[in-house]
């Protein structure tokens, strides 16, 4: 991908819709994406537009694999590891890669804060 692309801060939440709810087209609910959302949920409810929308889940699914799937401000879905794992680490708080002994003083943190809830 290019330096310039930018990736949408939606992007382990629309993995899980896709494959749980996908053929509804909640993901492209959740993305923004409102008429194409209407267009799957429609598909779906029609008898015969169920094939068509399979489809239509399975190219989403693809484009998801491919980090081409993208929001309603052209912010694409980045569905890497690397990525999930970077949106994690930001979340919780942690800067860069840690090495074995900071991985285990974190370990041996959340082990105190869990044994102080229990009391």
């Amino acid at each position: 991908m290019d330096e310039e692309t930018k990736y949408s801060e939606k992007n382990y939440n629309v993995v899980a819709l896709c494959y749980v709810l996908g053929l509804f087209g909640v993901h492209q609910f959740y993305l923004g994406n409102k008429k194409a959302g209407f267009l799957r949920l429609g598909l779906f409810l029609s008898v015969i537009g169920i094939p068509v929308a399979l489809i239509l889940f399975i190219k989403d699914g693809i484009q998801i694999v491919r980090s081409k799937l993208a929001d309603s401000e052209g912010n694409y879905v980045n569905a890497s590891y690397k990525a999930n794992l970077a949106y994690w680490n930001e979340k919780m708080g942690v800067e860069g890669e840690m090495n074995a002994e900071e991985k285990a003083d974190k370990v041996n943190e959340m082990k105190e804060r869990i044994r102080q809830k229990g009391k």
